[in-house]
């Protein structure tokens, strides 16, 4: 094969992976995180465009709260369970690319709810509410 198709071959190839990725990829929403490849990462959305996270050593990424938890995941866990914003469950999880915001998930399948602690407060994870605080 000579260089001119290869070179064609390649322009090709790579036109097809733009098409590709441009569909598999979810929208995002600034702020929110989505489980990533595997189940130690995580994408976050900054601008309308996925940044790539990992969580800490010693955590893993629970796609059910959209947070890196401390500890070993559970057995079992999947890594290909992708939320893209859905409540898997009702309640408050903290946004951990800002600690004054949180969401609110109404019930299992509701649109997480991004919300704000009023100024000087800060969400407390443990405590499932805003609490006097800064970053």
């Amino acid at each position: 094969m000579n260089s001119r198709n290869l070179l064609l071959l390649l322009l090709v190839s790579l036109a097809t992976l733009q098409v590709i990725l441009a569909v598999d990829s979810p929208a995002c929403r600034n702020g929110m995180l989505y489980p990533g490849e595997s189940i130690y990462t995580y994408y976050y959305c900054v601008n309308g465009a996925l940044k790539d996270g990992k969580c800490p050593e010693g955590s893993y990424f629970d796609a059910n709260f959209l947070m890196c938890r401390h500890g070993a995941p559970p057995v079992g866990s999947d890594d290909a369970e992708i939320t893209n914003g859905e409540c898997q469950r009702w309640g408050l999880v903290a946004d951990l690319t800002d600690c004054n915001r949180f969401y609110h998930c109404q019930n299992k399948g509701a649109t997480m709810e991004r919300l704000s602690c009023d100024q000087g407060l800060i969400f407390d994870e443990s405590k499932f509410t805003c609490v006097v605080g800064q970053c």
